[in-house]
């Protein structure tokens, strides 16, 4: 768990680790549909850590295919020319 305190002392946990532990004891102990449900400060902090990580996976598969592009473009550059 690597959670810290930002400026305002609130608790940071930029892992995602401590908000997925807290949901899953939820879970154990809440009906699908029963009571009590969990608070909205959990569940918008569940949506805020899976918006960044889905923004996180974006760029990652941006710069992927980026590199792919340049690799190609070394490639067609150092290859042999056809003999006939």
């Amino acid at each position: 768990m690597n959670a810290v305190r930002n400026e305002r002392n609130e608790l940071i946990d930029p892992s995602g680790s401590m908000l997925l532990a807290k949901v899953r004891i939820m879970e154990i102990d809440h009906d699908p549909d029963g009571y009590p449900a969990i608070t909205m400060r959990e569940v918008s902090a569940l949506a805020n850590y899976l918006e960044v990580e889905m923004w996180r996976a974006d760029a990652a598969e941006q710069e992927v295919y980026r590199l792919r592009q340049i690799l190609s473009n070394v490639k067609g550059e150092h290859s042999e020319p056809k003999r006939d």
